[in-house]
This record gives structure tokens, C-alpha cells and sequence, in this order.
């Protein structure tokens, strides 16, 4: 897994949806970006609302980012981390998102892989329609 920055679309912000200066703001979550493919701008960008308590809660793909590579003792051996899955579909309900899920390598091994279900989900935060036995990254390299 490669180091992410903060993901655009799992931020929260709160748009002015009323008309004038005493307009409403509504909590919303980017669904979609359009970008042009020669130039790379921004053409539109989708919001859907966020009501924060809500159940299931809203759907979203939250990135992954590795923690404990240096105890990790497959990397320590010369391996590496293949990313299988690149995003896990959830729910948020929560009043913060998290910009990313963290998978935590210590004590894997060449060959060993990461379940979803050992990813510990911030609060508000759950699996959606994802088993627990989905392997979502593996350590690879020479096994000497």
C-alpha cells in the first residue's frame, strides 16, 4: 500500500444551500468529480447530504493506508505490500470521517494476508456488504 494523502472524497463540508446570505448549510460528502482528461480541471463535483447519526449511515469508500511497516517482519525481510483492494465500501454515521482506514502489518509475514475483518474501524464507522475474510492487502517478496 502506498502512502495516500487525505482523501478529497471522504471529507465533510458544509455548503450554503439557501438562497442569498441567510442561506442554510447542509452537511454534504463529495459523490463524484468530473475532470477534464487533457487538462485535469475540475469540471463538477456531485454532493450528497450527510446526516450525521443516521442509520445505516451514509455510503461511502474510504482508502487504506498501512501502519507498522517497521514491525512488519515480512517487509523486514525484503518483501512488500500488494494492494488487493484499493477502497472498502461503509457506512458513516459518525460527526467526524476518517480520511483513511488503517491496516496494521505488525507481525505479518511473507505470504500472510490482511483481512477486512482486522481493520479496527473508527467510531462510526462499519462494513458495508463487505465479508470479514476479504483479504485487502498481502506481503509479498522471496520466501528464503
Amino acid at each position: 500500500m502506498r502512502r495516500r494523502k487525505m482523501s478529497f472524497e471522504c471529507t465533510l463540508f458544509d455548503l450554503d444551500v439557501g438562497d442569498g446570505p441567510g442561506g442554510r448549510l447542509q452537511r454534504v460528502v463529495p459523490r463524484h468529480v468530473d475532470t477534464d482528461p487533457v487538462t485535469g480541471k475540475t469540471l463538477n463535483v456531485s454532493f450528497v447530504r450527510y446526516a450525521a447519526g443516521s442509520q445505516p449511515g451514509s455510503k461511502l469508500r474510504l482508502p487504506m493506508e498501512p501502519i507498522n511497516a517497521g514491525r512488519c517482519d515480512g517487509i523486514r525481510a525484503g518483501g512488500w505490500v500488494l494492494d488487493l483492494v484499493w477502497r472498502l465500501p461503509v457506512f458513516a454515521s459518525g460527526e467526524r470521517v476518517p480520511h483513511c482506514l488503517l491496516v496494521d502489518l505488525r507481525g505479518k509475514r511473507i505470504g500472510d494476508k490482511v483481512y477486512a475483518g482486522e481493520i479496527v474501524l473508527p467510531e462510526g464507522i462499519r462494513l458495508r456488504k463487505v465479508r470479514e475474510d476479504l483479504a485487502v492487502c498481502k506481503i509479498v517478496g522471496n520466501r528464503m
